[in-house]
């Protein structure tokens, strides 16, 4: 049973009453978060795990991140994109029920522990592709996800497979129009998201949040100026952690790395031509490209 199993078991018990038949059982509480609460379920008749998202309504009303995330998964269909199995008719129904398809991990659970992460370190590549392939598929369905992060990323630790979750504050561009502002930032964000998972992937913790994201690119020259000069530079403290960040990305990335790194730190350019970023060649090269991997073999034949 999981941390909250009265709470659990009576989301459970509304959501069989919304199918007609109590077709899942209890399996246990995953998390609870901005959405509501995820648990943990399995169908009686097939024994299929499956997560459920429940959400109770707020002085009468649902977050919008109800109708965002039932709008978007309607619309989605991709192997990168988790998948919904069914919701909640309507949101005169209190809780609110999503089911989907069930992960084991999500990317942070795997990157910050060691039984996982030399696995992760491997395929650091096939992670990264996954990723993009997602953001890619939803820009051409006109969705900014808006909040790609460890923790909406999914993973099976077994066969690697990741898929983008969690559509709680994604964008439609078919309702507010494709060239909307907030769609467009929305669109901007995923891609520094996606190199902000990149640093993470390799260095095990994140290294920038919203506002450093929301600056990157306009400061990027600046950081790239740093880095090729011995010259004191004036630098913001964003700036500085981009600095930063960007030379301990040079001692772990191979340079094709390095080069997809500095254009997904330019979102605009790298959304334009995400069809050629998919086709990097950093994605066609072995991971024994990293310098990281090259010195843990030196460790290796030493400790021999």
């Amino acid at each position: 049973m999981g941390k909250h199993p009265v709470l659990f078991l009576s989301f459970v018990y509304v959501f069989a009453a919304l199918c007609g038949v109590f077709i899942y059982k209890d399996s246990g509480h995953i998390s609870s978060g901005f959405f509501g609460a995820v648990s943990r379920v399995v169908e009686k008749d097939t024994e299929r795990v499956y997560a459920l998202k429940t959400q109770k309504k707020e002085d009468g009303v649902f977050s919008e991140a109800v109708t965002n995330e039932v709008n978007a998964l309607e619309q989605t269909d991709h192997e990168n994109i988790v998948r919904m199995v069914f919701h909640s008719e309507t949101q005169r129904d209190d809780p609110f029920c999503i089911v989907l398809e069930y992960m084991p991990h999500d990317l942070r659970g795997v990157v910050e522990k060691d039984e996982h992460y030399p696995e992760i370190k491997t395929n650091t590549r096939g992670i990264l592709s996954q990723i993009l392939r997602g953001v890619a598929y939803l820009h051409r369905m006109e969705i900014a996800h808006g909040d790609i992060n460890p923790n909406n990323v999914l993973i099976d630790a077994g066969t690697m497979a990741v898929k983008l979750c969690d559509f709680g504050n994604s964008v439609d561009g078919k309702k507010e129009g494709s060239c909307s502002p907030r769609v467009l930032a929305g669109y901007r964000q995923d891609v520094l998201s996606a190199a902000s998972l990149m640093a993470y992937l390799y260095l095990r913790k994140e290294v920038f949040n919203g506002n450093i994201l929301a600056s990157t690119a306009e400061h990027l020259k600046d950081v790239e100026l740093l880095l090729g000069s011995e010259a004191p530079c004036e630098l913001s403290p964003e700036e500085n952690i981009m600095a930063g960040t960007y030379k301990k990305m040079e001692q772990v990335v191979s340079k094709n790395g390095m080069d997809l790194f500095r254009k997904l730190l330019s979102p605009d350019r790298a959304q334009k031509d995400i069809g050629c970023i998919l086709e990097h060649p950093f994605f066609a090269e072995g991971n024994e490209q990293d310098p990281s991997a090259r010195q843990g073999e030196k460790e290796t034949q030493l400790g021999a």
